[in-house]
C-alpha cells in the first residue's frame, strides 16, 4: 500500500540521492633520502566531496614488507570532510624502498585509489672538521694541540675504528675516543698534538712538517692532510764553567759556576736565559745568583744531588732546556755548630757586625770562626795519608770525572 501510495503521489521535485565522492591527497608520497633506522611519518588524506558518507572499506600497503606501516585507518568520512591516514616509514638498511598504498571505498565512480610510496635509505658520510688540519706556526718546546671533530653527516650509522698517521712526521693522535659508532648527525673528537724538535726537520728544505691522518671508517678509509710550520727554539747548552762538563763534583758550600754562553739560535731570533734548581736535597734552599745572564753561580748548601736547569726561550715562546748535575764528593763529612746562647758574640747583631772592620768582626761576631775538619783512619794519625798506588804517583791532584785515573786515584 505504501509503495502504491508513493507511486500515485504527485510530490513535486524528485528526492535527491546521497552519493559519496572520494578524493585522496597527495597523489603520491616521496620521503626522499631518510636516516636509516629512524622512523619517519607522512600523511595521506582521504576526503569526501560527495553528499553522502564515504565508507572506507580497506586500506593496505602492497607489498606488506616493503618498509612502510599504517598507524591508523579511518572507517568513514563524512561529506565535505577529510580523514588522515598516517604512514610510517622505517628504513632498516640503505637503499630504495617502493610500495603502493591501496585505498578501497564505496565511491561508486572510483572505488579504488592507489598512492605510490617511495623512499631512499641513505648512507653514512664521515665529515672531518677542520679539513685540512693546519696548525699554523708551532713553537718548539710548548708545542700545540688541535681538536678534530669527526661527524656523521649522512643518513646511516657509521663506525670509526681507528686513526693513524701515514708518514710519521712527528704528529701524535690521542685515540682514547675510538672506536666510535656515530648515528646521523652524531660526532666525536680526536686530539692531535705536535711537539716539534729540530731532528724532525732534518733533510727538509723548509721548517714545514706534513703528514696524512688516515681514518679507518666503516664507509672506507679516509685521509686528511695535516701540516704545521715549526719555529725552532734556541739550542740550549749548559756546562760547568771551568771543566766544561755537564756533571761536576763539589763539596757543600763550594760555589759552582754554570755557563750557558754556548747556546745559539738557529733562526737568528732573540732569546733569553732562565736558570732554575730543578732538583735538590730535601731542606736545601740553594738558588741561582745572576738570573737572566749566560753565566750564573749556585752554591750547594747541603750534601746531595742538584740539577741546575737552563731554559732558553726565543721571542716567540719556543724553548729548549739543558741540565748540569752537581754531585757531592765521594766522601763528605760535615761538621756544624751553633754558638751558645750566652756566647759573647751574641751581643752583636748583623747590622753591628757589618759596621765593624774585618778584624773586629773576626774577633767579636758569631759565625766568623774557621775550623778545619780532618778524617783519620782507625789507628792512624793526623797527616798520615798512606801511600798511593804506583799508577797514581804522577797524579798531582784528586782525580775527577774525565781523568784517566778516576777509578783508582784519590788524594
Amino acid at each position: 500500500m505504501l509503495v502504491g501510495a508513493v507511486d500515485g503521489c504527485d510530490c513535486g521535485e524528485p528526492l535527491a540521492t546521497l552519493v559519496p565522492d572520494a578524493a585522496v591527497s597527495p597523489a603520491s608520497l616521496d620521503w626522499g633520502t631518510v636516516a636509516v633506522g629512524v622512523p619517519d611519518v607522512a600523511e595521506v588524506q582521504i576526503g569526501n566531496r560527495g553528499t553522502g558518507a564515504l565508507d572506507v572499506v580497506a586500506v593496505t600497503i602492497e607489498p606488506a614488507d616493503a618498509g612502510f606501516r599504517l598507524l591508523a585507518v579511518p572507517t568513514r568520512v563524512q561529506p565535505q570532510r577529510a580523514e588522515v591516514v598516517p604512514v610510517e616509514l622505517s628504513a632498516p638498511f640503505p637503499g630504495d624502498y617502493v610500495a603502493v598504498l591501496v585505498i578501497v571505498t564505496d565511491d561508486p565512480d572510483t572505488p579504488e585509489v592507489r598512492v605510490p610510496l617511495r623512499a631512499t635509505g641513505g648512507v653514512g658520510r664521515l665529515v672531518v672538521e677542520p679539513e685540512p688540519i693546519d696548525f699554523g706556526v708551532v713553537h718548539e718546546g710548548p708545542g700545540a694541540s688541535r681538536v678534530v671533530t669527526l661527524r656523521n653527516d649522512g643518513f646511516d650509522f657509521l663506525s670509526v675504528r681507528g686513526a693513524s698517521f701515514v708518514d710519521g712526521a712527528g704528529f701524535v693522535i690521542d685515540t682514547a675516543t675510538l672506536p666510535a659508532s656515530l648515528g646521523p648527525d652524531e660526532s666525536t673528537v680526536l686530539t692531535v698534538t705536535l711537539l716539534p724538535t729540530g731532528a724532525m726537520l732534518d733533510g727538509l728544505a723548509e721548517p714545514l712538517l706534513r703528514d696524512t691522518l688516515r681514518l679507518d671508517a666503516s664507509t672506507g678509509p679516509q685521509d686528511v692532510e695535516v701540516q704545521a710550520r715549526v719555529n725552532l727554539a734556541p739550542v740550549a747548552r749548559a756546562v760547568e764553567r771551568d771543566t766544561r762538563q755537564t756533571t761536576v763534583k763539589v763539596g757543600a758550600g763550594t760555589p759552582v759556576f754554570l755557563d750557558g754562553s754556548e747556546t745559539f739560535e738557529p733562526e737568528g731570533d732573540d732569546f733569553v736565559f732562565q736558570w732554575s734548581v730543578a732538583e735538590r736535597p730535601a731542606g736545601s734552599a740553594a738558588g741561582v745568583v745572576g738570573q737572566g745572564q749566560p753565566t750564573v753561580r749556585m752554591t750547594p748548601d747541603l750534601i746531595g744531588r742538584y740539577v741546575v736547569r737552563l731554559r732558553t726561550t726565543d721571542e716567540y715562546g719556543a724553548f729548549r732546556e739543558a741540565d748540569v748535575t752537581v754531585l757531592p764528593r765521594d766522601l763528605a763529612v760535615v761538621l756544624s755548630w751553633e754558638p751558645a746562647a750566652d756566647a759573647p758574640c751574641r751581643a752583636f747583631d748583623d747590622d753591628a757586625c757589618a759596621a765593624m772592620t774585618a778584624d773586629e768582626r773576626a774577633r767579636r761576631c758569631c759565625g766568623q770562626s774557621d775550623l778545619d775538619l780532618h778524617l783519620v783512619a782507625p789507628g792512624g794519625a793526623l797527616g798520615d795519608y798512606g801511600s798511593c798506588p804506583v799508577a797514581c804517583e804522577d797524579v798531582a791532584f784528586c782525580a775527577e770525572e774525565g781523568d784517566a785515573h778516576v777509578d783508582s786515584c784519590r788524594s
